[in-house]
């Protein structure tokens, strides 16, 4: 328990939700008492491990967004996370871009892993930040009041303004496969995807159409078993590659990128 709770000795009731996916419950137990302190617990004066994404785990730092994103913290303390609310100070507290009208308790937003006490989870959902570059910053306290402060930065576009970025292939050079990843600003959102791979003469070896439809910024990888359209394998030497996305309203963006295919 915290140190933000009262020690005194007095009754408890430990109260209990149950859930397996097809039906749920609940129920408490009284018969205990709370109070007293144990003077052999160990020692600790780390703050907590955090680490901090926009809707998946695939977001990096100074990423692109929408609108809209998701906040994912993941959590870890050896002691426990401080998630009672009851210390002044002792929240779980998102700032965005240092500004005391944009902050966010998110105690209620914390889940803890299944079985583990001392890692978890917070997700919370942001709606309508205004475009351009953001630093968000997370503090989280263990119950032994220790604190630490996460930093993430992301850069905000609307998605009624289409934008892809990044895109790259790996591995590269290539032997016998790769995949193609890019970012964009359509989380959720379905997006029309053409990848043209033209050699250094101007001619098209290999057109790629598939469909995409990101959780999160990145898209999942697209593979290439180096085959050209007549079924053939490549040759050696430098690819131009062009990728052409379009997405559900419509709006087309294109973005090149090289590769180099080495043989085994």
């Amino acid at each position: 328990m915290p140190r933000d709770i009262a020690y005194n000795y007095g009754p408890g009731r430990i109260s209990y939700y149950f859930n397996n996916d097809n039906i749920d419950g609940n129920g408490y137990f009284n018969e205990i008492v709370i109070g007293g302190l144990d003077e052999t617990a160990e020692e600790d004066d780390i703050g907590p491990s955090i680490s901090l994404f926009m809707n998946d785990e695939d977001f990096n730092n100074g990423d692109i967004t929408d609108e809209n994103p998701v906040l994912l913290a993941l959590i870890e303390d050896e002691s426990g996370i401080n998630t009672t609310g009851n210390g002044i100070g002792h929240d779980i507290l998102a700032i965005i871009d240092g500004d005391p009208a944009q902050t966010y308790v998110l105690n209620d937003y914390y889940e803890a892993e299944v079985n583990r006490y001392n890692e978890g989870s917070v997700n919370y959902p942001f709606f309508k930040l205004e475009d351009g570059q953001h630093t968000l910053s997370l503090r989280v306290w263990d119950i032994y009041n220790n604190s630490n402060t996460a930093y993430l930065d992301f850069v905000v576009i609307s998605s009624e303004e289409f934008v892809i970025s990044s895109l790259y292939n790996f591995p590269n050079p290539v032997f016998n496969k790769t995949a193609f990843v890019f970012e964009h600003n359509q989380s959720n959102k379905t997006i029309e995807v053409e990848i043209q791979i033209i050699d250094m003469k101007g001619r098209p070896v290999k057109t790629i159409y598939t469909t995409i439809r990101s959780d999160g910024y990145k898209s999942e990888p697209i593979e290439w078993d180096t085959r050209t359209d007549a079924g053939g394998e490549i040759g050696r030497g430098m690819y131009v590659y062009r990728l052409i996305a379009t997405s559900e309203s419509g709006v087309i963006k294109s973005e090149t990128a090289k590769l180099v295919f080495l043989r085994n």
